[in-house]
């Protein structure tokens, strides 16, 4: 096993999830997503009325991996990914909301910001002043009853040029309760033309 004090470095790869079991890719193109359940905690908590169903979006992406460190070893490492000197790009993290649930469920809402270089085509289409820092949020909701952790990130500026929004649920891998398997979906709308088709 991993020894939880090199649990982050050695799970979270760089912070990318990446290297540690199998990974599967799916991009249906066109074809309509399935429903987005956008905001995880609208206002700060998930809404009696049921999720919100997006409009289908441009791109959608799958991603099904395998870590292979048990889930409340991941789930600690999450929480201790940043700061790291695999991931300079991401610059500050803020817990703007915290709160365990009468369920028992963790909820949180956390502010980050990044900074990516922006690819030389992105530069045409993008005005000179724009700034290159991204704030994003991030919605979670822990379940250690069921032993899941579903996360929602989506950005919340530049939204008119692109908006990203992902959502990863880490769970059990119901063949090896020492591994933790993760399905991660994002979708990509943009108004820039060719970008989300």
């Amino acid at each position: 096993g991993v020894p939880a004090a090199a649990a982050p470095a050695a799970i979270f790869s760089a912070a990318r999830f990446a290297g540690t079991g199998r990974r599967e890719s799916v991009s249906p193109g066109r074809s309509k997503p399935p429903p987005l359940r956008r905001r995880l905690l609208p206002p700060l908590r998930p809404s009696p009325a049921g999720s919100v169903t997006a409009e289908p979006m441009g791109k959608y992406f799958l991603t099904l991996s395998v870590l292979k460190g048990p889930w409340d070893q991941v789930f600690t490492a999450f929480w201790q990914r940043y700061p790291n000197p695999y991931s300079k790009h991401v610059l500050t993290e803020d817990i703007l909301h915290r709160e365990v649930t009468d369920d028992q469920k963790l909820l949180s809402r956390r502010l980050l910001t990044k900074t990516n270089r922006m690819p030389r085509w992105a530069e045409h289409f993008f005005p000179s002043n724009v700034g290159r820092h991204v704030y994003i949020l991030e919605d979670s909701i822990v379940d250690l009853q069921n032993r899941t952790m579903t996360t929602f990130t989506w950005n919340i500026n530049h939204a008119r040029l692109m908006v990203v929004e992902e959502r990863c649920v880490y769970r059990e891998n119901p063949e090896n309760n020492s591994w933790t398997e993760v399905k991660r979906e994002a979708w990509v709308s943009s108004r820039l033309f060719g970008v989300s088709r």
